[in-house]
C-alpha cells in the first residue's frame, strides 16, 4: 500500500471518511428496504416462529434454525441469528421495521469491514472501489432483501473481523487480547452459519501469500498456531451443540450416513459441475435473467446439461491451474480467487442429496474473494494506464449503476405476493416459482389463482411432491375432500424421506379437522378421510376414534364394535377408548349402556371433567333430567361461565318444569 500525498485527489477516501462516504452509499442502495414486510422465508423464521414469537431462548440454542422438533431436521443450526430475533421480537412484536434497520446496519456495518480489509491489500481508491463493488453488487441481492439472510451477513462480518484482529503488527505479532477476541467472533460466526469455517483456512492462506507475507509455511504455522488452535476449540464446541440439536443425540436417534449414497451425489455435482461456474458468470452479467429451476438457485441437474459440463470442467482446472501459479508469485488477483473456492467448500453440498448445488445466498461470502479480484485486476489496469482515468471513471459508472439498481430492485419483496408476482414475470417456466406463488395465493384466499400456478408447477416438473401438497390444500379448502386426499396420496409417494413427516403431519391435522365437520352430515366421508390418515399415522387415536363413531352414525354396530376392539387392543389403558365405546353405544341408541359406561369412567378418571360432560348429555337423552342436572351443576361448580353448560342447563331445567 502507498500512503496518500496531500496532493493525492483521493486522500478524501482516507480514515472515517472513506467508512461514512461507504455506509451512505449501502443506505441510499438499501434504504427502499426498510418499507419491506415479512417476506418469502422471513414468514416462517420469524414471524410465525414459535422460537422467536414466544421468545424460547433456550430452545433456539437445542433446535434447528426454523424450531423443527423430532428426529428429523432441516439441517439449519444459527443460534445466534434466532436470539437476535427473540431480542427484536420482544422489543418490537410483529412490527418489520425495527428489523429491517438492523439489518441495514448490518450490511453497512460489513461494508466497513470488506473496506478495512481491502486496505491491506489494494491502494485507498481501489480498496474502496472493492468493498463497494462487494456491498452493491446484484449477485447479493437477496441477501440484502430477506431478513433470514442476517445469518450470511453476520457470518461475513465475523470473517473479516477474525481475519482483521489476527493480521500481525509490524513486528509480525498478535496480541494476547487480539487473539482471544478473534476467537470469539470466530465462534459468534459460526453460530451465525457454518461457512464461517473457512475463517482460519483463509487466515493461513492469506498469511502465506500476502505481498510481503510469510515465504514459508513454518514461519506462517508458528506465527498464527496458538489462533488455530483456538479456533479447532472453538470449532469442536459449535459442532457437539450443533450434532446436539440436529442429530437428536440426547434422543437416543443417531446420525445415518450412506458413503455409498454420498459418493453417487458426488459424482453427481461433479458431472454438472459447470453450474459453479455461473457465480462468476453472474459478476460479468449480475441481473436477473429467465430460469427453469427456481430463482436465486443453481440446480445439480437440467436439461442437457450434460453437453457442457466438459469443457467447462477443462476451463475451470486451467483456471485453477492459473491460480496456483499466481499463488505462487503472491498475486492479489489469484488470492481473491482461491478465497472464493475456500470460502465456497463449506455450504456446497457435496455429500447430501439436495435438489440444488448452491444458492445465490450462500455466496455473500465467497464473493468477497472476488471483489478483491477484480479490483486488482482493476488497480493494474489503471497503474499501466495513468495518464487516462478510463478505468476508474468505468468502475464509478458501474458501482453507481449497480447501487441505483438495488433500489429500484427493493420494492419487489415489498410482499409474498409482489415479489412472487414478479419472479413469474420474469422466470414463467420454474416450477419453484409457481410453486411459491401458488402458495401464497392460497394463504391469501385466492383459491383460483392459486390453483392455477400449483397446477402449472406440477405441469413443468410432474415429480414435484410440495405442489401437489399444496394443491392438495386448495382443494381441500374449496370442499373437494376426496380430490385432496388423491393429491396427498401422490404428493406423498413422491416426497423425499426427509420431507414425508411434516407434511404427514400437515395432512393429518387438516384431514381430521375436515372429518369432526363432516361426522354427522357425512359419516361415509369420514370414514374414507379417517382411513387417509391411518393409512400413515396409524397410531393417531382421533382417527380411530372418528372412525368408529362413523360406523356408529351409519348404524354399522358389527363395525363399529370392531373398530372399539381394535383400539382397545391398540391402545390398552387409554381412557379415551372408554368414552369412545360410551359415544358409539349412545349413537346406536343404547343409552342405558352409554350412562353405565360414562358413569364407570367419572370414578375411574382422575380429571373427570371430560367423562361428566359426556354422562349429562347420555343421561339427558336417557330422560333422566334430574340426574342429568345434578351432574352438569358439579361441572359449573368447576366452570360458571361455560356458556355451553349455562345452555343446556337452561334447556334441562325447562324441561324438568315441563
Amino acid at each position: 500500500m502507498t500512503p496518500l500525498s496531500t496532493s493525492d485527489p483521493a486522500r478524501w477516501l482516507d480514515g472515517r471518511r472513506g467508512i461514512v462516504l461507504l455506509v451512505v452509499l449501502a443506505v441510499v442502495a438499501y434504504w427502499a428496504t426498510l418499507l419491506n414486510g415479512f417476506v418469502y422465508d422471513d414468514d416462517l423464521a420469524i414471524r410465525t416462529s414459535p422460537l422467536v414469537t414466544q421468545g424460547l431462548l433456550g430452545d433456539a440454542w437445542s433446535q434447528d434454525f426454523w424450531g423443527t422438533t423430532g428426529p428429523v431436521t432441516t439441517g439449519t443450526y444459527r443460534p445466534l441469528v434466532v436470539t437476535t430475533f427473540i431480542l427484536q421480537w420482544f422489543l418490537a412484536p410483529g412490527n418489520p421495521l425495527p428489523f429491517r434497520l438492523v439489518h441495514l446496519a448490518v450490511i453497512a456495518g460489513v461494508a466497513a469491514l470488506a473496506l478495512i480489509f481491502f486496505r491491506r491489500f489494494l491502494s485507498l481508491p481501489w480498496a474502496w472501489a472493492a468493498a463497494a463493488f462487494f456491498i452493491v453488487h446484484p449477485a447479493n441481492h437477496e441477501v440484502a432483501n430477506s431478513l433470514v439472510q442476517r445469518s450470511e451477513l453476520t457470518a461475513t462480518a465475523a470473517v473479516l473481523g477474525y481475519l482483521i484482529l489476527l493480521w500481525p503488527d509490524a513486528a509480525g505479532r498478535v496480541s494476547r487480547s487480539r487473539r482471544l477476541a478473534a476467537v470469539l467472533i470466530f465462534l459468534a460466526g459460526l453460530f451465525s452459519k457454518e461457512n464461517a469455517l473457512a475463517a482460519p483456512v483463509l487466515l493461513v492462506l492469506l498469511d502465506r501469500f500476502r505481498p510481503g507475507g510469510a515465504t514459508r509455511w513454518r514461519e506462517t504455522l508458528r506465527r498464527h498456531g496458538l489462533s488455530l488452535a483456538l479456533a479447532a476449540l472453538a470449532a469442536a464446541v459449535y459442532f457437539l451443540m450443533r450434532t446436539n440439536a440436529l442429530h437428536e443425540l440426547a434422543r437416543g436417534v443417531p446420525f445415518q450416513y450412506n458413503p455409498t449414497i454420498a459418493l453417487s451425489e458426488f459424482w453427481r455435482h461433479v458431472n454438472s459441475g459447470w453450474l459453479a461456474f455461473r457465480y462468476v458468470l453472474r459478476f460479468a452479467w449480475p441481473f436477473p435473467q429467465p430460469v427453469e429451476w427456481t430463482y436465486n438457485e443453481l440446480p445439480v441437474f437440467g436439461p442437457e446439461q450434460w453437453r457442457v459440463w466438459g469443457p467447462v470442467w477443462i476451463g475451470l482446472l486451467a483456471l485453477a491451474g492459473a491460480t496456483l501459479v499466481g499463488l505462487a508469485r503472491r498475486r492479489i488477483a489469484a488470492i481473491g480467487v482461491a478465497w472464493f473456492a475456500v470460502a465456497i467448500f463449506p455450504v456446497v453440498q457435496a455429500f447430501v442429496t439436495p435438489t440444488v448445488l448452491f444458492a445465490d445466498r450462500c455466496l455473500f461470502l465467497p464473493s468477497v474473494g472476488l471483489a478483491l479480484a477484480v479490483a486488482a485486476g482493476a488497480q493494474k489496469l489503471a497503474e499501466r494506464g495513468r495518464e487516462k482515468p478510463i478505468v476508474p471513471a468505468l468502475a464509478g459508472l458501474l458501482i453507481v449503476g449497480f447501487a441505483v439498481y438495488q433500489a429500484s430492485a427493493a420494492p419487489r419483496w415489498r410482499d409474498n405476493l409482489t415479489l412472487f408476482e414478479n419472479l413469474t414475470e420474469n422466470s414463467p417456466n420454474c416450477a419453484n416459482v409457481r410453486e411459491g406463488y401458488g402458495k401464497f395465493l392460497y394463504e391469501a384466499g385466492e383459491l383460483d389463482p392459486a390453483h392455477f400456478h400449483l397446477f402449472v408447477s406440477t405441469t413443468i416438473f410432474p415429480e414435484k411432491s410440495a405442489s401437489r401438497h399444496w394443491l392438495g390444500k386448495v382443494q381441500f379448502a374449496g370442499g373437494y375432500d376426496k380430490l385432496a386426499t388423491l393429491y396427498w396420496e401422490t404428493a406423498r409417494r413422491l416426497s423425499h424421506p426427509l420431507d414425508l413427516p411434516p407434511l404427514v403431519e400437515e395432512q393429518a391435522r387438516l384431514l381430521k379437522s375436515r372429518a369432526w365437520e363432516l361426522l354427522v352430515r357425512n359419516p361415509g366421508m369420514t370414514i374414507r378421510l379417517m382411513d387417509s390418515v391411518l393409512a400413515f399415522a396409524s397410531d393417531d387415536m382421533d382417527a380411530w376414534r372418528g372412525k368408529a363413531l362413523a360406523w356408529a352414525l351409519l348404524g354399522k354396530r358389527a363395525l363399529a364394535e370392531q373398530m372399539l376392539a381394535e383400539m382397545a387392543a391398540k391402545f390398552p389403558g387409554d381412557s379415551r377408548v372408554i368414552l369412545t365405546s360410551g359415544s358409539v353405544a349412545e349413537l346406536l341408541g343404547d343409552t342405558g349402556k352409554a350412562v353405565d359406561i360414562f358413569k364407570k369412567a367419572v370414578q375411574q378418571e382422575s380429571d373427570p371433567r371430560g367423562a361428566r360432560r359426556l354422562l349429562v348429555f347420555a343421561l339427558a337423552a336417557a330422560g333422566r333430567t334430574d340426574e342429568a342436572i345434578r351432574e352438569l351443576m358439579l361441572l359449573l361448580h368447576e366452570d360458571p361461565n361455560d356458556p355451553v353448560l349455562r345452555i343446556e342447563l337452561a334447556r334441562l331445567r325447562g324441561a324438568a318444569t315441563l
